[in-house]
């Protein structure tokens, strides 16, 4: 016979994936996401920010970008960052079309539930140490 819950209040408090650290929540707000409102401003907007094909990310970029994220920690996302500077993408374009849709694509995998909670945050940790480093 199957137990009745007599008070569903007493589990209203447990939920299935553990909470974000407070200290990655912070810094996305007070860090990531005030930079990325920065770089989107009108006054910003200039001809080498805009991108071309030459100047800009390939459609694979960002997918390569989380995987080695995930796989490799912060310092091979770094070199292939660097990697596409290099090639003349654009630090507006670096954080805009790479970093932030890096970050979209982990939360993503994330929510489809093909990454568990450590592995995105490791991604996310990963992430966060490649955007310090074009501080």
């Amino acid at each position: 016979m199957a137990s009745k819950i007599s008070d569903p209040d007493e589990f209203a408090g447990l939920t299935a994936e553990p909470p974000v650290p407070e200290s990655l929540v912070s810094t996305m707000e007070g860090e990531i996401v005030p930079r990325l409102l920065m770089l989107c401003r009108p006054e910003r907007a200039s001809s080498d920010a805009i991108g071309t094909c030459a100047n800009s990310t390939a459609p694979g970029d960002v997918e390569e970008l989380a995987r080695l994220l995930l796989a490799h920690g912060p310092e091979m996302a770094y070199e292939f960052a660097e990697a596409l500077r290099h090639r003349g993408v654009t630090h507006d374009r670096i954080f805009l079309d790479l970093l932030f849709q890096a970050a979209l694509q982990l939360a993503e995998r994330w929510e489809s539930q093909d990454l568990d909670y450590p592995q995105l945050m490791q991604g996310l940790g990963a992430l966060r140490t490649v955007v310090k480093r074009y501080q």
